[in-house]
């Protein structure tokens, strides 16, 4: 039996905006990541969660209670609207807000368990106003002194009204964003205006939507200041992104000026598509080698071009794994493993070129055969642009291959004597292999050579259950072919059809 255990709640309480007080929405939204009792992100798998309201303690009677059958994403993350389930007892609604404290009690349940585990309890802290409005001509009279459960002005970070209305304003410039090398932009903020309200967090966030929030990609400060400056880095060249300052407080958010940045197309970009996107809407850069047109990223898609989605770790017959210590910066460096299943989906081994196998693929883009790699590599040995051999012009850099071994093979990647690294913008990273195989004891799994060696998976197999992978090792200094057991995961780039 599994047993549920949440390492991370966020609680969010929205202020509804254009509400009726006679008829306010009766719902709270509700987020949480969840994880099992080895810590593991339980990922896009189905859960049912069951919902109590709690009166006066977390022990207290349940003045409501729901539940929902929801799916988690790749990160773990659930998202309900309290309100909006399965209906047990009671009605959001019909609770009186300012009557007394009440608590948010959470447990999950997978599907085939026949309990509910991993319960944990919150107080709220504050109501949306506008569920306490609905009731507040039969509980408020205007007369402060009135009130049950006052706020403690001395510990509370917020200016309170009755029902918990907030109060207060921060203003925040956001610094003029310039594109910088790397696909990098430099931004920053200044606080020009506080009412005296107090900063949780603050920095910049940004996105392809005209007003981006931090609900979208965001980098926090790590201390609060009145003037700050940061750099974001890991973007995708040729395209526009919306930046713009934040700073929160406990229940509310206040933003700077949105600007519009475009980053410049990188080097040796395809004239054909300067960057692709997934289903996800991942986005890749590209580069032009030869004839050829590569995404200049590994893959990181957790679904097939329509939408399906593809097992991932955490599910029965996985086809997908990463590495989860990673930042999500480091992921999106590093790109996902696949395995045979995933990276054909059904299409049949072949060394044609081009291969003609979409599998993994975004639309319109294919998983290079063997023959494919080997005329990539064939253009990359006469065109070495002043790099010591073909693995040194594909790797990205020395620092990412280095820092593990040295080599004393001469031309090596891990040669610290070798030049020109990246000559070919290709941008090869060591993400290592995930193997699974049948141990003495039942099945065991390893991530292995992560830092030092690169595996490439083509449509090509070798025999019956091994598929030819193209590899970078940090002590060669040419683009080998390895055979590895087609239930193992490899990292995945697609070349454009």
């Amino acid at each position: 039996m599994r047993t549920f255990g949440i390492l991370k709640t966020l609680f969010i309480l929205f202020f509804i905006n254009n509400f009726v007080f006679s008829q306010a929405p009766a719902f709270l939204s509700f987020q949480a990541v969840v994880r099992n009792q080895q810590g593991q992100l339980v990922s896009s798998q189905s859960i049912t969660v069951r919902v109590r309201i709690l009166e006066e303690s977390a022990q207290g009677n349940a003045v409501f209670e729901e539940t929902h059958v929801v799916t988690s994403s790749f990160t773990g993350l659930i998202t309900l609207v309290i309100g909006s389930g399965e209906n047990q007892t009671g009605a959001v609604d019909s609770i009186n807000w300012d009557k007394n404290i009440f608590f948010i009690e959470t447990s999950f349940r997978l599907p085939g368990e026949a309990e509910f585990l991993g319960s944990m309890c919150n107080q709220i802290l504050s109501v949306p106003y506008a569920l306490c409005a609905k009731t507040a001509e039969n509980s408020f009279g205007g007369d402060y002194n009135d009130l049950m459960n006052q706020p403690n002005f001395k510990d509370s970070i917020l200016r309170y009204s009755p029902c918990g209305e907030l109060q207060g304003e921060i203003k925040i410039e956001t610094k003029v964003p310039q594109p910088s090398r790397g696909n990098c932009v430099i931004t920053g903020g200044k606080i020009t205006e506080n009412s005296n309200l107090t900063i949780n967090s603050m920095g910049i966030c940004w996105g392809e939507n005209s007003e981006p929030t931090i609900y979208n990609s965001q980098t926090e400060l790590a201390h609060s200041s009145d003037s700050f400056s940061l750099s974001i880095c890991g973007l995708t060249g040729g395209l526009s992104y919306f930046v713009r300052a934040f700073v929160t407080t406990t229940g509310q958010t206040f933003y700077g000026r949105t600007y519009e940045v475009t980053l410049s197309p990188p080097p040796n970009s395809c004239q054909s598509a300067v960057y692709v996107k997934d289903f996800n809407n991942n986005s890749y850069n590209t580069v032009q080698i030869g004839n050829q047109c590569w995404m200049r990223e590994n893959l990181r898609s957790t679904h097939f071009s329509d939408g399906t989605a593809i097992k991932a770790l955490a599910t029965p017959d996985y086809n997908y794994v990463y590495y989860d210590f990673m930042t999500e910066a480091e992921k999106k460096s590093y790109g996902y493993l696949y395995n045979w299943e995933a990276i054909m989906r059904g299409q049949l081994s072949t060394n044609s070129e081009p291969s003609h196998v979409q599998g993994v693929c975004p639309e319109h883009w294919h998983v290079p055969s063997l023959a494919e790699w080997q005329t990539m590599n064939s253009y990359i040995s006469t065109h070495l642009n002043g790099a010591s051999g073909v693995a040194v012009a594909l790797a990205k850099d020395e620092v990412s291959w280095q820092t593990i071994y040295i080599s004393a093979v001469q031309n090596s990647i891990g040669n610290p004597a070798s030049v020109g690294f990246n000559s070919s913008y290709f941008s090869a990273l060591p993400a290592g292999i995930y193997n699974q195989r049948p141990g003495q004891n039942g099945d065991f799994t390893i991530f292995s050579d992560l830092g030092y060696m690169g595996y490439w998976a083509t449509s090509t197999l070798q025999n019956y259950y091994l598929i030819n992978v193209a590899t970078l090792s940090f002590n060669s200094s040419d683009l080998s072919v390895y055979s590895r057991n087609f239930n193992f995961c490899f990292s995945v780039r697609c070349v454009k059809d």
